[in-house]
């Protein structure tokens, strides 16, 4: 009986094989050998060059290629050639350790000092047991790498030591890399933050220090969840607003960040505890006091009574002044300190004066980390006691041309922070407004309440605050039949939105209505006083087939010119009719597929011309069934993806034109 080929050996040779011997040191004798082959090839190859390289030699390359053997031949080479590999990576392994034991001899016996100062590694129990501790801080399995709490470096200089794994290091290891590079780094990241920001985030990391020292917990970085939980409740109990609590967590949370862990702050449950503490407590009232122009005036009065002569009285008056009518915060105008040399204040060089008026370049702000700079302008006041620019030419008389700080002493050191609010208290206090809350601020809240009280816009005091401006959203209208309307349904519920993905740039209403013909566009399109930045009409589809099209045309760019004369300031983009599989009360399909084409041409070139803009869909096509529903009028879902992509791409062309235009 002959075997079938592929399907095993024949008894004398199955006889054969189990004859045969077994060596001690063979590798399984199954379907195994085949698999675990190239492991031990690749095992060999990455021993030949560490082998080479302690010897000296360089790695030798292996022989061509072999001759072909028969399978059974085959077998018993590989099988050989396993037991040379096995022995011979076992010898090189012997040889290596050897020679580490002899390096580690030598430099215990040379620099012990130098191996004392290293970071142990740690076991793997060692590690098992920081995990386990991790896992019961924590309340669940795993959470990342647990090491010790950074070293802070200073009150006012870092956060932390923000290494790239949140430990300190040298920078100068064994395998290679730049020189000191950590401190670098991290002095570099701490740069990135205000200078107060930073001594108020090391202030924070000193204080969750020390109450995780005091309540007996582990410091351990990332920082548990319920670590979190005990401080807030801490912070909460000690009577803290929850906007301050909220304050330490982002301290914290950059910490994290700068050691190169994950926000923890971010948590379901700290984002939840911040909002019940804040619904616990409610809104608080803003307590700061306005400064009104009597009280400014009567400022004036009480500083020459508590000046010790009259270069004082100029220079807190003028500051006074400044402060008030440019709407500037104290640290845009005075020092922060005798040793402030940051000069984000006023210089003497950002003064300029033109045709009676006085112009400011505000070097740095808290809404302008960057440093861009504004210029803010002080013009002359009928009344002498307040008027700023008066007031400033007779400080600048009596100050001369140094260069440095605008407000300075007569021995040239600068007008700090302390110094103006404690002189301008007494005068308050003096004027007999001591019992309400003023402060440094009062001065930019009281010209914004003067504004007010004067008659200005809202977005008028804004500008005179310099405050961020914020984006006005255009508003754009799309009236339209059933493809409109079914569009509008579809982007509410699916990943495009009813604003397509453009909410920080646009507002969308949808406006369609199923059935609607172009005699109902004018109605529809009654705006009044408030029109729409932009216009949308996406019509005519439905009276192709009961009305000629030179006739359609003709009403098309009447109507169009009609609310282009209307809303001039108005944008009108129209959106083409689109090819339908069947033409609903049509004798000929063609005629009335020709008419269509006819009226997006003649359409088009009118409104190109001089009307507004026009949007294709040259994508949908009748003979494309994938993008229509069964009843060959309306558009799948497919196909009003397609139609929604033409309608964002024409928008986002004319929402950029607004901005253009309005200067955005």
């Amino acid at each position: 009986m002959v075997a079938r080929k592929g399907q095993g050996t024949t008894q004398r040779g199955k006889q054969r094989a189990r004859k045969r011997p077994v060596p001690e040191l063979s590798p399984p004798q199954s379907s195994s050998d085949e698999e675990s082959w190239p492991i031990w090839r690749k095992l060999q190859q990455r021993m030949d060059p560490l082998g080479g390289a302690r010897a000296g030699q360089a790695p030798t390359a292996q022989g061509g290629r072999q001759p072909r053997r028969s399978t059974r031949d085959a077998r018993g080479h590989r099988r050989a050639k396993l037991r040379a590999l096995a022995q011979d990576i076992h010898n090189k392994l012997a040889i290596l350790e050897a020679e580490l034991q002899t390096d580690d001899a030598s430099e215990d016996a040379t620099a012990p000092s130098e191996r004392s100062t290293e970071t142990e590694v740690p076991t793997a129990s060692e590690s098992e047991a920081s995990s386990a501790a991790a896992r019961g801080s924590n309340g669940a399995p795993g959470g990342g790498n647990i090491v010790e709490t950074p070293t802070l470096q200073g009150s006012d200089a870092t956060v932390q030591g923000a290494g790239p794994t949140g430990q300190r290091g040298s920078g100068d290891s064994s395998s290679g890399g730049l020189v000191n590079w950590c401190e670098d780094a991290e002095r570099v990241i701490n740069m990135a933050l205000a200078p107060r920001t930073r001594r108020g985030y090391s202030a924070v990391s000193k204080e969750f220090h020390k109450f995780r020292e005091s309540v007996g917990l582990d410091q351990i970085w990332p920082v548990p969840v319920d670590h979190l939980q005990q401080f807030i409740i801490s912070l909460h109990r000690q009577g803290l607003a929850p906007g301050t609590i909220q304050g330490r967590l982002l301290a914290l949370a950059f910490q994290a960040k700068a050691g190169g862990f994950p926000d923890f702050t971010s948590d379901f449950r700290i984002r939840k505890m911040i909002e019940g503490l804040s619904k616990e407590r409610g809104r608080a009232m803003d307590t700061r006091a306005p400064v009104s122009l009597e009280l400014l005036k009567g400022i004036g009065h009480q500083l020459g009574t508590i000046c010790r002569d009259e270069y004082e009285v100029s220079l807190f008056q003028s500051a006074a002044l400044v402060m008030f009518f440019a709407a500037l915060r104290i640290s845009e105008v005075v020092a922060g300190g005798r040793g402030d040399w940051s000069r984000a204040a006023l210089q003497m060089a950002d003064v300029q004066t033109e045709d009676g008026a006085m112009q400011l370049h505000i070097r740095r702000s808290k809404t302008d980390q960057w440093g861009k700079g504004a210029w803010v302008m002080l013009a002359p006041c009928h009344d002498v006691g307040l008027c700023p620019v008066r007031a400033m030419e007779e400080y600048l008389t009596k100050r001369g041309a140094e260069p440095g700080y605008l407000f300075i002493h007569k021995d040239s050191s600068p007008l700090t922070k302390y110094q103006f609010w404690k002189l301008t208290e007494e005068a308050l206090r003096k004027e007999g407004a001591q019992g309400q809350q003023f402060g440094t601020h009062s001065f930019r809240i009281g010209a914004a309440s003067t504004a007010a009280v004067l008659g200005y816009q809202p977005m008028d005091i804004k500008r005179i605050g310099r405050a961020p401006q914020v984006r006005r959203r255009n508003h754009i209208i799309i009236i339209g039949h059933s493809f409109v309307f079914w569009a509008g349904r579809y982007a509410a519920t699916s990943p495009w939105g009813s604003n397509l993905g453009l909410d920080d740039r646009a507002l969308v209403e949808w406006k369609g209505r199923r059935g609607m013909l172009w005699s109902q566009l004018c109605r529809a399109a009654a705006f009044g006083r408030q029109p729409p930045d932009v216009l949308l009409i996406h019509l005519g589809g439905n009276n192709l087939a009961q009305y000629p099209g030179k006739a359609l045309i003709i009403d098309v760019v009447r109507d169009l010119s009609w609310l282009r004369r209307t809303y001039p300031e108005m944008r009108l983009v129209w959106s083409t009719i689109i090819p339908r599989q069947i033409w609903k009360r049509a004798r000929h399909f063609w005629s009335v597929n020709k008419a269509r084409r006819s009226v997006n041409r003649e359409v088009g070139r009118a409104v190109c011309g001089s009307l507004g803009q026009v949007i294709g869909h040259h994508r949908i096509r009748h003979n494309r069934p994938e993008l229509y529903r069964p009843d060959g009028v309306h558009l799948s879902k497919r196909g009003l993806d397609v139609f929604l992509e033409d309608v964002k791409g024409g928008r986002l062309c004319e929402l950029q034109q607004l901005e253009e235009e309005h200067g955005k």
